[in-house]
């Protein structure tokens, strides 16, 4: 059964061109004897008449569609084949030429099977025998015999031709139906899109909820070893954490329902302008920020938006992993680009982290899209203490190669 399945299934793909094949020459006979009756047209003048509509029924809107259909249920082809939502010439050229293909191979191939048996039996039935008294025709044994074994033998032939030329077929129909080299460069393109907007999102968590599970962990540390001695301040530090986790979980139904709808509408993105707001945030943490801004206005969205998510996770990682004492911040935002300097004091034994420590090297590829530059390290202190010192330098002549690449493409 495995072997007859794809016999059977070739066969009928060129069957159906063999009946558009037969439906053309039926055309072009009555087509061509009316013109040849009517007007003293040459016969080179009626073939140019006639043929074209063979080329142009390639052209036919959804015809593609349908070749498609029909390659990958009876031709059984498992590569790709494309049916382009806005199909250029190259599309609609290549579909006409396999189409072509399909009826003129589907007609032969329906001769084979069809016509030479048809004929066999008509040679013998007219020409093999001879008249008898009553008048009818009586055919001779040997004859019959001849004809029958040259059917079969054609009959077998044509089917293993049928199941030969599927196999062909088989591999040219990618060629035909397949993707352009357009069509390959735009799903590369596509794919590097969808890969870059994972990866923001990815980037997003981190930012997210990656420092909202920090902050709570926090949080809640601190409030169980001051629960019975300061029981105020244990208040706080829920309040802290119910406030954090409502915010969490409102940014985690941001990003779960731009997966969902791509076309949904989304939030904007925080920027430098935001910045203010971020310190106001930790400090109510607990944390003691000695902050120096400067900005200057205009700087482009994309620039401002990944110098606050840059300063976001410094900010997030001194309190993290640093003494928990103060931290320093200075921020330069103007038409050169932007400076970010981080520091607090250097924790010379950290505890074992399980997570992955992405935190730098999203730093570097944030700051790779601009040209820009983050180094972290160990530096001597004005006190002579060592600090952890984060340096960022975000030059704003990147922003016009980040900002044409697409939404997604932020890493």
């Amino acid at each position: 059964m495995s072997v007859v399945r794809p016999i059977v299934l070739n066969v009928a793909y060129l069957m159906l061109g063999a009946a558009i094949f037969v439906a053309f020459v039926l055309l072009q006979i009555g087509v061509g004897q009316l013109l040849v009756a009517l007007t003293p047209l040459p016969i080179w003048a009626v073939v140019i008449i006639v043929v074209p509509p063979m080329f142009a029924v390639g052209l036919l809107p959804g015809l593609r569609e349908v070749e498609v259909a029909a390659c990958r249920t009876l031709l059984r082809v498992d590569r790709e084949l494309i049916t382009p939502q806005h199909p250029t010439w190259e599309h609609r050229w290549r579909a006409a030429a396999w189409v072509i293909l399909h009826i003129l191979v589907g007609g032969v191939i329906g001769l084979a099977l069809v016509g030479v048996p048809v004929a066999l039996g008509g040679w013998v039935a007219t020409g093999g025998g001879e008249i008898g008294p009553d008048g009818r025709l009586i055919a001779e044994p040997a004859l019959v015999a001849l004809a029958i074994l040259v059917g079969l033998v054609t009959l077998i032939a044509a089917v293993v031709a049928a199941w030969l030329v599927g196999l062909l077929l088989r591999r040219l129909v990618p060629i035909f139906l397949g993707p352009t080299w357009r069509d390959r460069l735009e799903l590369a393109e596509q794919r590097l899109r969808t890969e870059a907007e994972h990866r923001r999102l990815a980037r997003d968590l981190h930012d997210g909820i990656g420092h909202a599970l920090s902050i709570i962990s926090l949080q809640a540390s601190a409030g169980r070893r001051i629960l019975e001695t300061q029981p105020d301040k244990a208040a706080r530090s829920l309040e802290v954490i119910e406030t954090t986790s409502r915010n969490a979980a409102d940014d985690l139904d941001r990003m779960l329902a731009v997966l969902r709808d791509r076309a949904a509408p989304r939030s904007p993105d925080p920027g430098l302008d935001s910045v203010p707001t971020l310190i106001t945030a930790h400090r109510e943490l607990g944390v003691e920020i000695d902050a120096s801004v400067e900005i200057t206005p205009g700087l482009a969205p994309l620039l401002s938006t990944t110098a606050y998510r840059i300063i976001s996770e410094g900010l997030t990682n001194a309190r993290r992993h640093g003494t928990g004492e103060r931290t320093r911040l200075e921020l330069t935002a103007d038409e050169a680009g932007v400076s970010i300097m981080i520091s607090n004091p250097y924790r010379r034994r950290r505890q074992a982290r399980s997570s992955g420590g992405r935190g730098i090297t999203g730093m570097r590829e944030r700051a790779a899209l601009f040209g820009g530059t983050v180094s972290a390290g160990v530096e001597p202190g004005a006190d002579g203490e060592n600090e952890w010192v984060l340096r960022v330098r975000l030059p704003a002549q990147g922003t016009s190669r980040s900002e044409a690449a697409p939404d997604g493409s932020r890493t």
